[in-house]
């Protein structure tokens, strides 16, 4: 088993909240947490920003990876999306029994 975690976060709760389920609809990821009141403060174009976002935890597994990835950046309205990436994880035997039994194999 190698599950990862990836984040990535948006700009309300609407996205955040389509993005997770088509996730976990598609069989990319086991379960997708959404946390909200964000304030980001950030550079962009030579400025500092601040703005309100929501965070999207997905939680899948290596062989979902490329895909995930895929999927989040085509559905993401960011021009460049935050995408961190947690690998090689240890989770315990009945959670990560779930998390690869939720998951749909790879075409």
């Amino acid at each position: 088993m190698s599950p990862i975690i990836a984040i990535t976060t948006l700009p309300d709760p609407s996205s955040v909240d389509a993005l997770a389920r088509s996730c976990v609809d598609e069989g990319l990821a086991a379960c997708a947490q959404v946390e909200g009141g964000l304030r980001s403060f950030y550079s962009w174009k030579g400025e500092t920003c601040c703005d309100e976002e929501t965070r999207l935890w997905l939680k899948s597994d290596a062989r979902h990876l490329s895909r995930l990835e895929t999927h989040v950046m085509r559905a993401h309205p960011y021009d460049t999306p935050q995408w961190i990436l947690w690998k090689d994880l240890h989770v315990s035997e009945t959670y990560g029994h779930w998390l690869l039994n939720s998951l749909k194999d790879p075409p």
